[in-house]
């Protein structure tokens, strides 16, 4: 189990901004849950050292990912959510990227059902489906060793 406050943390840029969160949902149509913009707010943009692995079950076999950086929600840097949206390949309108893995794997919040409170998915190039493992933003983070 783990908690924000038990991460340690490297490259944590300044300046997210509530406004800056405001004009990403706006874009795309979405308000991000709470949990999730506190978490922004402090460390979007910034790169787990530690407790970044996390495991979910895809096709029954147990798979390990890691959380390469927390995408960030300024426009000019490479790896903001806007661009990781626009870029990755057959990506579900339903699904916003929310961590970069390394090529097109990322964990996203899926609004497909529910527009106010996303559950968490591992979208893998290659595979068909999302693959669903945290109910909420809290859990996922919960989820990291």
């Amino acid at each position: 189990m783990s908690d924000i406050n038990t991460i340690e943390w490297a490259d944590i840029p300044l300046g997210t901004t509530n406004n800056c969160i405001n004009l990403v949902e706006r874009e795309l149509g979405i308000r991000f849950p709470s949990d999730y913009r506190d978490f922004a707010l402090k460390f979007a943009g910034a790169k787990p050292i530690s407790k970044a692995d996390f495991d979910l079950m895809i096709n029954d076999v147990c798979f390990n990912a890691e959380v390469g950086l927390f995408l960030s929600f300024n426009y000019d840097d490479s790896e903001n959510v806007l661009l990781c949206k626009q870029e990755i390949e057959d990506l579900p309108d339903s699904l916003v990227p929310i961590t970069s893995g390394g090529g097109s794997d990322c964990v996203c919040f899926d609004y497909q059902e529910d527009n106010t409170e996303p559950t968490i998915v591992f979208w893998k190039f290659g595979l068909d489906e999302p693959v669903r493992f945290a109910k909420n933003f809290t859990d996922f983070i919960n989820l990291l060793y």
